[in-house]
């Protein structure tokens, strides 16, 4: 996926982009206390993987598909754990 096609899922899901990242080759989209990440290894790879982030609990969950902020809600309280030892993780 391109830059731009992530950028128009994550929207499309109902997350808002911002946050500055893009300068650190990071794509973030928020809502509320979630965040749905791609970093710049995922950009243009075929299957991208992303990251779902509930900050005010600490865990992270890896998707292969762009979830809305209420379905990432139910698969971090279900699946998610602390960084690099959540299940799904394609880094590790």
């Amino acid at each position: 996926m391109t830059r731009e096609e992530i950028i128009e899922g994550f929207e499309a899901a109902g997350w808002r982009i911002g946050g500055g990242a893009e300068e650190e080759g990071m794509l973030v989209g928020y809502a509320d206390d979630l965040s749905i990440l791609a970093d710049e290894s995922q950009i243009g790879a075929e299957d991208p993987a992303f990251e779902l982030y509930d900050g005010q609990h600490g865990v992270t969950y890896w998707v292969r598909v762009i979830p809305t902020p209420r379905v990432a809600r139910v698969l971090l309280d279900a699946h998610g754990g602390p960084p690099g030892e959540e299940r799904g993780n394609p880094h590790g």
